[in-house]
């Protein structure tokens, strides 16, 4: 049952030990590969790791902290990523190591759903701080303990065409693809009796996924091949997306190292991944 008293609560110390064909393998999992300059993201001669990796070391991505304090599993949803990048990872492999804490908790009232906001942090084995992760997640069964309610997040798109469109189809096998180079396997995303359960037609995108596409198609139009320039990714998960639906994805610069960003569907107009910000160096 949610309570004030489980802020600061945390789990672990986990390990995460990895190699470079993990890197690769996440790396296809959010559709690397499509042109030159992500030859980087998909072959070990010349490696370097997509920042998005970073957000992947969690309890099972992370439901292991809420799943002992929520109603309903099945009404969980990831709502909110930020990733903030201290340090670059070796792409060659190694041994990652994060401990998950509860940050934050908002009560949307009753018959509205609780938000936990989920801190992680990541360290290499020299105990460098590699990767911060702050995750929002919902549960929609838990509003109505007597929480505060969530602040408004602010980060709206700028009102103009974006300086930035483009495309890309997720292939029907994405999520499986992920779910392996994430090592997320909650059954949302395969299997469809545990979909329709939660109210979809089928197995839907992870979240985390589509998100990878932003960030990757982001990194290809702002500053190609560099990944290691990325400090800071932010974005809310804001509508479903089926795999196979064609996504574009809508940038704005922002000055001279910041920019707005979101990602459409185009079969539908809706926005799965809005209200994002980019910063870089």
């Amino acid at each position: 049952m949610f309570s004030k008293d489980l802020i600061g609560t945390k789990v672990g110390p986990f390990e995460f030990p990895y190699t470079w064909k993990d890197v690769v393998l996440y790396a296809l999992g959010v559709g690397a590969g499509e042109d030159a300059s992500e030859e980087c993201f998909v072959y070990e001669k010349k490696l370097k790791v997509l920042p998005t990796f970073g957000a992947i070391p969690q309890p099972v991505a992370p439901i292991s902290l809420p799943k002992r304090t929520v109603s309903d599993i099945k009404g969980m949803l990831h709502m909110e990523n930020e990733l903030i990048v201290h340090k670059t990872l070796d792409p060659r492999g190694g041994k990652l190591f994060y401990e998950t804490s509860m940050e934050k908790l908002y009560d949307r009232g009753p018959g509205k759903g609780a938000k936990m906001v989920i801190r992680t942090d990541v360290y290499d084995e020299l105990g460098d701080l590699v990767y911060e992760n702050h995750d929002a997640m919902f549960s929609r069964a838990d509003g109505g303990w007597g929480g505060e309610m969530p602040p408004r997040n602010e980060n709206d798109m700028p009102d103009r065409a974006p300086d930035v469109e483009d495309r890309a189809v997720p292939a029907v096998t994405q999520p499986m693809l992920y779910r392996l180079g994430s090592r997320d396997l909650f059954p949302l995303h395969i299997d469809r009796e545990f979909a329709e359960a939660s109210g979809f037609e089928r197995p839907i995108m992870h979240g985390l996924c589509t998100y990878g596409y932003a960030c990757r198609m982001s990194i290809r139009n702002l500053f190609p091949g560099e990944p290691e320039r990325l400090r800071r990714i932010n974005a809310c998960f804001m509508k479903s997306l089926y795999p196979g639906d064609p996504i574009k994805l809508q940038l704005w610069k922002i000055g001279e190292r910041e920019a707005r960003f979101q990602i459409v569907n185009e079969r539908t107009g809706e926005v799965p991944i809005g209200k994002g910000v980019l910063e870089w160096i």
